[in-house]
């Protein structure tokens, strides 16, 4: 199954035919990851009803350890059926009062260690990764470095298309 995920809006599109919003983003514990095994937190709930009749839950939530994001798939009772993992994100657009998503802002979410260094050397100076790495693992990191490096997160998502959130 083809899914996106609008990580700061809490879309989800699905097979790109249903679109659908949020109906809670309350953060509840979940599950546990099927990656790492450690807990899951729930991002956003959405309600999905096929044209079949058929109708599901769809909790989409993010590992608190290793920030895989996953949608969690129950039937209209609450019984689990499945989980996926979340690989592909975009950032909703409104144009015109017409909603639709921009396929040329599909981007992806990752841990600042797990982006090759090429890319990162490639936009950011030494000491603004070193800032960055630092501010990730909640270590002590030069604030004008950090500055520096954050005026250049636009760019780096315009030529990688990954989003560093830090």
């Amino acid at each position: 199954m083809y899914q996106e995920y609008d990580y700061k809006n809490r879309i989800l599109i699905l097979d790109k035919f249903y679109f659908l919003t949020p109906t809670s983003t309350e953060i509840n514990e979940t599950g546990t990851c099927i990656s790492c095994t450690m807990g899951l937190e729930s991002l956003s709930y959405h309600e999905l009803t096929k044209s079949d009749g058929s109708s599901y839950n769809i909790i989409v939530a993010r590992c608190v350890s290793c920030s895989l994001i996953f949608s969690i798939w129950h039937d209209s009772l609450w019984d689990w059926i499945e989980d996926y993992q979340i690989d592909e994100f975009f950032e909703y657009v409104k144009s015109k009062g017409i909603e639709e998503y921009d396929e040329k802002q599909k981007v992806s979410i990752k841990k600042i260690d797990e982006i090759s260094k090429k890319r990162l050397y490639f936009v950011f100076s030494p000491k603004e990764l070193e800032a960055l790495q630092a501010k990730s693992k909640g270590e002590k990191y030069i604030r004008q470095n950090l500055y520096r490096a954050r005026q250049k997160y636009s760019l780096f998502e315009e030529l990688f298309g990954i989003k560093i959130l830090i």
